[in-house]
């Protein structure tokens, strides 16, 4: 069988695709548990159960910034 080969721009092209998904879905799990988060702080009165799922939905927050940064960087550098 013939094997199909991909130019380098249609690499680069396909990893500007795969980068850019991924930077979407970093996007959405931000959105998400920062809102969950904000939601749980939003209504008060928390309890143990509450302040672990804050503390955890905090920790989770900033450490998905750095892979969303680092995703934009690459695909910028990518288009270059």
């Amino acid at each position: 069988m013939e094997e199909k080969r991909l130019s380098e721009s249609d690499k680069i092209k396909e990893r500007i695709k795969f980068n850019t998904e991924l930077l979407r879905l970093y996007v959405v799990g931000l959105l998400t548990i920062g809102g969950g988060t904000v939601a749980i702080i939003d209504r008060g009165a928390f309890n143990g159960r509450e302040n672990f799922f804050i503390a955890i939905g905090m920790f989770l927050l900033v450490f998905l910034i750095r892979p969303i940064y680092k995703s934009f960087k690459t695909i910028n550098r990518l288009i270059k």
